[in-house]
């Protein structure tokens, strides 16, 4: 899913051929973790049990923290609003 989001950025930027370089430079650095099944019904999961609270939040960040909680990880990230109202999701802020 962060991949999709930078390539996404690096495409609509003014820069496209340039920015996607540099993504696929530094994806080359980086182990990308799978959207496994496990982790695709983490997030169906918790998006319902968000949506049936009243705390909506994004399809794309709910797959990630899947990812995340099924690969046993902590998340950094910035968006502590969306991501901090998922449970047992392990955040750091940057």
């Amino acid at each position: 899913m962060n991949v999709f989001e930078i390539f996404y950025g690096a495409s609509h930027s003014e820069r496209k051929s340039e920015n996607v370089q540099k993504v696929r430079a530094l994806l080359q650095r980086l182990d990308v973790l799978p959207l496994s099944l496990q982790a695709s019904e983490s997030a169906g999961s918790l998006l319902a049990d968000l949506a049936a609270q009243g705390q909506i939040i994004e399809y794309r960040d709910a797959l990630i923290a899947g990812i995340v909680l099924e690969s046993k990880l902590t998340l950094v990230t910035r968006n502590k609003e969306h991501f901090g109202r998922i449970p047992k999701l392990k955040l750091e802020t940057w």
